[in-house]
């Protein structure tokens, strides 16, 4: 077994082993191992890839990012076929958009043949932009070629615009300006990109609406404070959240309470609040790290982080620009979403993770 390959299969599966290791202290084995089980593509996916794959060539990889493309292309043509069925496309030029209400997104989520989160959705499209973005950086191109890139690049921003994933568009936002200093090598030609992406992104969540609902409507329509009755948004939402696992933290601080009884200690928590939301819902952690603190504690946090930084450490040594933006555009999502709890996110992290490690080794000397 090759150790190099061990030290990056024991970090980029960290997720899925510090749970486990978790399931000696639980309570609820039953529903431990059932979260255990929905973030097992993280552990499985480097095991094959690493130990039971031959190397793959940057050309290869390549070719799967181009297949990865080119289905999200296909399922985004089959998602507008849908907004156009249901006559939303009139809140583009109509209708105000709130964050109550934002048809585009309630459109992705009640789609007949395919089972989409719009925050998952958009980070997908998001790190495709990442890819071809970084295709126009790597090497001269035809006018034509920089033009149908370009126009995929802004399909693909603008579609994850309409489902307004705050964390996603963070993410991607301090990815490209990240990608753009390190591979641009004129001073001028790179401050000149720099500025036109803060500007972009300043006008983008100001005088965009699906945008700025989501930026600061949402959050300036209540008091940053855990939902009382009826009246609540996503914000005071996780006002409550982020409460409850405050003090959960402070009762199991080193090991956590095990990935079984999280939930139920979250329940018993959301009590506390004179409103009905979360019995009506089922409302987890919303963060990757705050379920590994509660879960794990501050052990099975600082794992992770250190997994992180392992392979932030790998892409900025190899130079592999597009792995480390992968990785920016990931770490604003964990601190919003229980990614790795999540079919979607679990899949999407765990395959490409170990395919740019794979990549980066297979060509390492």
């Amino acid at each position: 077994m090759d150790k190099k390959y061990l030290k990056y299969f024991l970090s980029s599966s960290s997720f899925v082993l510090i749970m486990l290791i978790t399931l000696l202290y639980t309570d609820n084995l039953k529903q431990g191992f059932i979260k255990t089980q929905q973030s097992s593509s993280i552990l499985i996916f480097p095991l094959i890839i690493f130990f039971f794959q031959r190397k793959i060539t940057s050309k290869q990889f390549d070719k799967l990012l181009v297949i990865f493309n080119t289905a999200c292309l296909l399922s985004t043509i089959y998602i507008y076929t849908e907004i156009y069925k249901n006559g939303v496309f009139s809140y583009l030029f109509e209708k105000e958009v709130s964050f109550w209400n934002n048809p585009f997104r309630d459109v992705l989520n009640n789609l007949s043949y395919l089972d989409l989160h719009p925050s998952y959705y958009s980070i997908w499209l998001l790190f495709c932009a990442l890819f071809l973005i970084n295709k126009l950086l790597t090497r001269n191109k035809s006018l034509s070629v920089v033009f149908s890139i370009l126009s995929l690049v802004i399909f693909f921003i603008f579609t994850s615009f309409l489902f307004a994933s705050r964390a996603t568009i963070i993410g991607f936002f301090i990815a490209v300006l990240i990608l753009l200093i390190l591979k641009i090598k004129s001073k001028l030609n790179k401050a000149i990109a720099v500025s036109l992406i803060i500007v972009i992104s300043l006008i983008s969540i100001t005088q965009i609406s699906f945008l700025k609902v989501r930026f600061f409507d949402e959050v300036n329509a209540q008091k940053l404070r855990p939902p009382v009755g009826i009246a609540h948004t996503s914000s005071n939402i996780r006002v409550g959240i982020y409460k409850c696992a405050s003090e959960l933290f402070q009762k199991n601080p080193i090991v956590g309470v095990g990935i079984g009884d999280v939930q139920a200690e979250l329940n018993n928590c959301y009590l506390q609040f004179h409103t009905r939301v979360y019995q009506e819902g089922n409302y987890n952690t919303h963060s990757t790290y705050l379920n590994l603190l509660l879960s794990g504690g501050i052990i099975g946090l600082l794992l992770f982080l250190l997994s992180i930084f392992l392979q932030l450490k790998l892409a900025l040594k190899s130079e592999n620009y597009l792995y480390l933006s992968f990785i920016i555009l990931i770490i604003p999502f964990f601190l919003f979403e229980n990614v790795l709890s999540r079919m979607h996110g679990a899949v999407f992290y765990g395959l490409f993770n170990a395919l740019f490690i794979k990549q980066i080794l297979s060509t390492k000397k």
